[in-house]
């Protein structure tokens, strides 16, 4: 049983808690017998963090979760340090293949955020804001994440995003509907990485893939990105393979082991 005397510690245990594991729901039942704590004493905690949004509670599995302010705090704390250092050696490999941007994005809930970039050698080259949190259904740091996930974070993400209209619009116009979401969705899950053209900036192209964390939660993407008049459809296409591998490359350092008989939505084809 750990020392939790202090109320401070005890609300800083339990947001650790639920930080670990790469964010899983937690039970109440899980949190008390992993902490030690009072039964009275962590429902109140958990209570309070509700209250103030930084944890949420699943109401059909009762299962807590930190909500995307919450998991953003806690993956730096717990998981973000490790995520950069294993993956900046893999960055500068595909920086130096492409001579464009490399960006290597974390999951926070249905949202991302850039935690590391490695600019292009080109005088014009995409540059992005880091750890500005971004929507994920598309662009396709975004998608290819989403890609993977599972069939009900999926579905929970396309009611949320399109529950009040049937159609979305990208930053740049771009129309989106709920089939023609899952419809790209099934492709990426086919060849592993995702590609995407103008739909977060204008006249810029990409290509990433997933990371995948232990238990196979995805947790983040890796890709390159650079402006589309350099970057076209074809090159982008072509270093599909390679930012594919090594998002499976990252992701084994991260802990991720493919299973036998993993399904094609579990974990990319290399």
């Amino acid at each position: 049983m750990k020392d939790l005397n202090n109320p401070t510690a005890r609300v800083i245990s339990i947001i650790g808690c639920l930080a670990n594991e790469r964010h899983l729901p937690r039970s109440g039942t899980e949190i008390i017998e992993e902490l030690g704590l009072k039964r009275t004493t962590a429902f109140r905690i958990l209570s309070q963090l509700t209250k103030l949004g930084w944890v949420t509670r699943d109401p059909e599995t009762r299962k807590y979760q930190l909500a995307n302010r919450a998991e953003l705090v806690a993956f730096r704390i717990v998981s973000h340090a490790e995520l950069q250092s294993v993956s900046l050696p893999y960055l500068y490999t595909l920086s130096k293949a492409s001579g464009e941007t490399v960006l290597l994005s974390e999951r926070v809930g249905f949202e991302r955020a850039v935690i590391q970039q490695v600019e292009g050698t080109h005088d014009t080259r995409a540059i992005f804001k880091k750890e500005e949190l971004r929507s994920i259904w598309f662009g396709c740091f975004g998608t290819s994440m989403l890609s993977f996930m599972t069939e009900a974070e999926i579905e929970s993400l396309i009611n949320e995003a399109f529950s009040e209209s049937p159609t979305r619009a990208t930053p740049t116009g771009q129309i989106v509907t709920p089939n023609v979401l899952r419809s790209e969705l099934a492709g990426i899950r086919r060849q592993g990485f995702a590609v995407s053209f103008g739909a977060r900036a204008p006249d810029v192209g990409a290509v990433a893939a997933p990371v995948f964390g232990t238990r196979g939660r995805v947790i983040g993407s890796v890709g390159i990105c650079g402006p589309a008049y350099r970057f076209t459809p074809n090159r982008a296409f072509g270093y599909g393979p390679l930012v594919r591998d090594i998002g499976i490359k990252i992701s084994a350092q991260m802990g991720y082991v493919a299973e036998s008989g993993e399904t094609e939505k579990d974990a990319p084809a290399p």
